[in-house]
């Protein structure tokens, strides 16, 4: 540029006349203007002129020579360490807060979602959501990342330009990029993967997409019961159990109707559950025990022994008699004085029509927990001449007696088949261990264990059949019983008969007259206050064979034929009826009946202890049913942390990204354009042909930007359609 003609003129302005640099671009390369004449920074108004030349500062200015001089000997001279600290604090003191913001929306994340981690969905007010405040924090994650993102990748388009000519395009890519995925795709496909830092600060633009669907996976909802913090949850369960009834005799009482209608709804219908208490329909209860009884059956079908006799001949009808016999046993023990007729025997005699009656089954009591169950052979077998063309085939008693198919493998050996069966059960008492939960109001109880409830008849001296839970003893209480009473724990046992001292029933510690020794009443007592005793009374175990099972069970089943040839009824013990079940008997039924009279029973002990006769008081643990934890539904909260990788792998790219913008290449891009980042003002002070010594003597961005403040332009476009930004100074004040 060649000044031609200074004239100073007023209002502290000059008029300078310029040639055309020959490099010049534009059409409009000449100008006649109006510009203030001082130092660069001077305010004032840019006055287009009539001719084609330009008006501008004289670079001859004394005063504006001068101060470009001073500048460019501060620019040459090396800033101190603490100085290029500030600078860079200076340049970049909005993104790095950013940098932090990101860590702080996902540790917020994680500080709101941790505590509720399984827990119920919160209830905050306003009706603000567990989503909603996550969404929140990751715009405000995602925001907090594209601001360095885009910031480090528009410093980086500087460092491409300063090693080597570039193409001037790139500047809008790298323009582009800054402004989302799409422009940071392009750009990579430009740039080459050796460009590490242009490859991983695009990269984290486009993760930045990624964010919303990621964390949308973090929540999952799903249906799950919290502990009810007043709610009521109990099931029954009794440790001491001494019936009801009234005494009839020597060491028997009756047999209460309640009694009668557990053991009758055992074989007529089973399958009924305890009162329980679950306020909110859904409970769980920890493993309990409870008095009861338990059953035990045994396939003695072998001992069966069938014979034929009687054969008597009329015409061309033969009658005969079908003997069913088990083997006689003898009594066992004082109790064992019941014995079962050992022989069934059906008398077929076709002459006298099809009304007559034939005995099927038996039933018998053996002692007070013993009990026999026979199943006898059912004639006619047709063309029997003698004994020894009777065969052992099995009839269907509905269809006119007509035979079972038998001929599957799989139930060819079963009772039916056979045509007779035999088993021994007993009914015994015992304790039983089980675990239950409540499901929407249905009560789910499992049986884990059983123990008989063992007792040495010889020497047992009280009313009732004892046994100590050892979980429950104290260490001390461990030794007065096997050091004082001499008793024996295996280190398995979990119980241990006991020959208890006074009355299970009695209200309040043992009396003197029963024990001299005080010791021995404190232990009793404390023992059974606490619910480690468990007790069946003898005269209601001895009366449930002796008064009722003797006369309710025993006895034989008949049934009557039809003008058909099938069965029309029968007559026989509920019990009978039951088991033999229409000629479906199995050893498996009889099996299940027995189990399911046992448990009835045992279902209205737990519900009928002590406390039914009065004994609830709160100094016994007789009958408190066992407490449990109740629950409501609620609908839980689960974190999928794992989701949680992509915003932490967001971060530390961003933190890598925008400390090697910041800091590792610092040294590789030349010092003056480490502040310029995404400011377009670097190129129009610094543009390609720059003719303004003035201009090009900025080199910070906020000294183009204090200096782009005193500046105005207007998009201008000539008549020849060429188009360019005409620039305006306001009043000149040198600075």
């Amino acid at each position: 540029m060649s000044i031609l003609r200074p004239e100073r003129l007023s209002g502290g302005y000059e008029q300078v006349q310029i040639s055309e640099d020959n490099n010049a671009s534009r059409s409009c390369a000449r100008e006649t203007e109006l510009r203030p004449y001082g130092r660069q920074g001077t305010q004032g108004s840019w006055l287009k002129g009539p001719d084609p030349t330009y008006t501008a500062i004289s670079n001859d200015s004394p005063v504006l020579r001068s101060l470009l001089e001073e500048e460019k000997e501060q620019q040459s001279r090396p800033a101190p360490e603490h100085k290029k600290l500030g600078t860079l604090l200076r340049n970049w003191w909005k993104e790095a807060p950013a940098c932090f913001l990101m860590v702080a929306a996902v540790a917020a994340t994680i500080g709101t979602l941790y505590p509720y981690q399984g827990r119920p969905t919160p209830q905050w007010p306003y009706a603000i959501t567990v989503n909603a405040l996550l969404s929140t924090y990751m715009v405000v994650m995602k925001a907090a990342a594209t601001f360095p993102l885009t910031a480090g990748i528009a410093q980086q388009k500087w460092k491409w330009f300063d090693g080597s000519p570039r193409p001037l395009c790139d500047l809008a890519l790298h323009d582009e990029a800054t402004r989302g995925p799409l422009g940071a795709i392009i750009l990579l496909r430009r740039v080459s993967i050796r460009h590490v830092w242009h490859w991983l600060g695009c990269l984290m633009i486009v993760l930045v997409l990624f964010v919303d669907p990621f964390t949308q996976q973090v929540l999952h909802y799903s249906d799950c019961n919290i502990p009810h913090p007043f709610g009521v949850a109990t099931i029954p369960r009794s440790n001491i159990f001494m019936g009801n009834g009234t005494h009839v005799g020597a060491g028997l009482i009756s047999i209460t109707s309640r009694e009668q209608a557990a053991l009758e709804a055992g074989v007529v219908a089973p399958g009924g559950q305890v009162d329980i208490r679950c306020s909110s329909g859904n409970c769980t209860f920890p493993d309990f025990e409870t008095i009861g009884y338990c059953s035990r059956c045994i396939d003695l079908s072998q001992e069966i022994q069938v014979r034929v006799q009687d054969l008597v001949q009329e015409g061309a009808l033969t009658s005969y008699r079908v003997n069913t016999s088990i083997p006689a046993k003898s009594p066992q023990g004082p109790d064992n004085f019941f014995e079962v007729d050992p022989e069934l025997s059906n008398l077929y005699e076709p002459w006298n029509g099809t009304n007559y009656a034939t005995d099927f089954a038996a039933f018998g009591v053996l002692s007070k927990h013993h009990y026999r169950f026979l199943v006898g052979v059912l004639g006619p077998e047709f063309g029997v001449s003698t004994a020894d063309d009777f065969t052992i085939r099995p009839y269907d008693p509905l269809g006119r007696l007509q035979t079972f198919n038998c001929s599957d493998a799989a139930t060819n050996n079963t009772w039916r088949c056979h045509a007779t069966g035999y088993a021994e059960c007993s009914l015994y008492p015992c304790i039983k261990t089980y675990n239950a939960t409540v499901t929407n109001g249905i009560l789910h109880e499992t049986r884990i264990a059983e123990s008989p409830l063992n007792f040495d008849e010889n020497v047992q001296d009280s009313d009732a059949y004892t046994a100590v839970n050892t979980s429950c003893l104290l260490s001390s209480e461990k030794h007065f019983l096997t050091k004082d009473l001499n008793y024996t724990i295996g280190p398995n046992s979990l119980w241990v008969p006991y020959n208890f001292s006074g009355n299970l029933d009695y209200k309040g510690k043992i009396p003197a007259y029963i024990s001299n020794s005080s010791e021995l009443n404190d232990f009793e007592y404390n023992i059974q206050s606490r619910g480690c005793v468990y007790g069946l009374s003898m005269q209601f175990d001895l009366s449930l064979g002796v008064v009722y099972a003797n006369s309710s069970w025993t006895g034989s089943l008949t049934g009557y034929r039809n003008n058909y040839g099938g069965l029309s009824r029968f007559s026989g013990p509920q019990i009978l009826q039951t088991l033999y079940n229409w000629g479906d008997f199995s050893f498996e039924r009889t099996q299940d009946v027995f189990k399911n009279i046992s448990e009835s029973l045992t279902r209205h002990m737990r519900q009928s202890g002590l406390a039914q006769n009065g004994y609830d008081r709160d100094d016994y643990n007789f009958t408190r049913p066992s407490q449990g934890q109740a629950y409501v539904d609620k609908t839980c909260l689960s974190v999928q942390w794992a989701w949680l990788n992509l915003p932490a792998v967001l971060i530390v790219g961003t933190w890598v990204f925008f400390a090697a913008t910041t800091l590792i290449g610092r040294g590789n891009i030349t010092s003056e354009a480490r502040t310029w980042k995404s400011s377009i003002l670097p190129l129009i002070f610094c543009g390609p042909q720059q003719q303004s010594e003035s201009r090009s003597a900025l080199r910070d961005v906020q000294e183009m930007e204090r200096f782009a403040a005193r500046m105005d332009v207007q998009l201008v476009k000539e008549d020849g359609g060429a188009m360019y930004l005409h620039e305006y100074r306001r009043d000149a004040q040198l600075l």
